[in-house]
């Protein structure tokens, strides 16, 4: 259970194009926190839930554009944003690898990419160590 529970794949294909952590924000050219990792790719790229969870949040906000929250077990939580399609709702059972959206540009963006956040115990931690590239467990399912 907790080896599914926990991040443990990219989210996307793409090139990594901001880590966590201290940066200078790309939009206000201030220096500021960057709390999750940005995957850069083309406009409908495949975004993959990184563990099996239930969708706990989707819709829009002002400065992520449309996005997706993922509540796991063992007080994980993951969020996806700058979607350009949600393909899951509220209340959905996801297991690792299963495409949950298609990559975007929406919110505060400078181009199209995957903003991903990885959450334990209620806090935001650096998603970096649960990036693994397996790609046997990328799997597509309705």
């Amino acid at each position: 259970d907790l080896l599914r529970a926990t991040p443990c794949i990219y989210p996307a294909f793409g090139r990594i194009t901001s880590w966590y952590g201290w940066r200078i924000n790309p939009v206000t050219k201030r220096r500021a926190f960057h709390h999750g990792v940005d995957i850069g790719s083309k406009i409908g790229t495949p975004i993959y839930a990184t563990a099996d969870g239930v969708i706990t949040e989707t819709g829009r906000l002002k400065l992520f554009g449309k996005f997706v929250t993922i509540k796991h077990k063992f007080s994980y939580k993951t969020k996806y944003a700058h979607l350009h399609k949600i393909l899951v709702k509220k209340g959905d059972h996801v297991v690792r690898g299963q495409i949950i959206a298609l990559m975007g540009n929406t919110g505060r963006s400078t181009g199209a990419h995957l903003h991903y956040e990885v959450w334990k115990f209620g806090r935001n931690i650096n998603p970096r160590p649960y990036l693994h590239k397996r790609y046997n467990d990328i799997i597509v399912r309705k």
